[in-house]
Formats: C-alpha cells, structure tokens, sequence
C-alpha cells in the first residue's frame, strides 16, 4: 500500500485540488490565455491520475498488473482508431496533448486509466457491496 488511500486529510486535500485545478482550466480555456491553459492539458490528466491512485489501495500485483493492461489496451485501442479509423470513425491528436506513440498521445493511455479508476470507483457507491476496487 502506498500509505495515503486510507488518509481522509489527504483526501479531501486531493479533492480540493481537483476542484481548483479544473476551474482553474475552465476559466482559462474561456480566456485570452487560452493556449497556454490547453497547453497544460497533459500534466493535469497526469496529476488527477496520480492523485487518483494516492487516493486507491492499489498495492497488490493483480491491480498493477491490471492498470498497466488498461494502459496498453487504451493505447492500442487509440492507435487502432487514429491510424485505421477503427472504432470511434476518423479523428486525430493535436499536438497539445504531449508526445505521441504511432500518432497517439502517451497521457491518453493514462486517461484511459483514469476513467477505467473513476468509473469503478462511483460504480462502487452506486452499487452497495459489490466493490470492484478496493
């Protein structure tokens, strides 16, 4: 465990970050300064990611081993559809989004990642008793 998944101060800070960060964002992006906002994008994903697993107990083999094949099946997912049109029609990265593997941004393997956490996590709450992350 990394020590911080069962410390409630860690995460309503964390959770306060979040909330500020994201505003941050969107007032930003509604801004003048918007370039620079957009230009963040990859390093905020990064950071809810992280904040995200300080956050999950997620110390055991299975569940690393686990993240790392959602990280995998995203990316390969994202380079199916960006160089085949495979899955999601015709689309494509900028170049916003940070360095690319076959035309797909690393940190869009992290979001998949994340949105897999997230989405567990508020299906645990609405589904009582069947956890699907611990």
């Amino acid at each position: 465990m990394i020590g911080l998944s069962n410390n409630k101060e860690f995460l309503q800070l964390s959770i306060f970050f979040l909330w500020l960060i994201n505003f941050s964002g969107v007032f930003g992006i509604l801004s003048d300064q918007n370039e620079f906002f957009l230009s963040t994008t990859p390093y905020v994903l990064s950071f809810t990611l992280l904040l995200l697993i300080l956050n999950h107990d997620l110390s055991d083999k299975k569940s690393k081993i686990g993240l790392m094949l959602i990280f995998l099946f995203g990316l390969i997912v994202e380079i199916l559809g960006v160089n085949y049109d495979l899955f999601f029609g015709e689309y494509s990265y900028g170049a916003n989004l940070g360095p690319k593997i076959h035309e797909v941004p690393f940190v869009i393997g992290l979001n998949w990642v994340l949105l897999i956490i997230a989405t567990g996590s508020v299906s645990d709450k609405l589904i009582k008793g069947k956890e699907i992350f611990k």
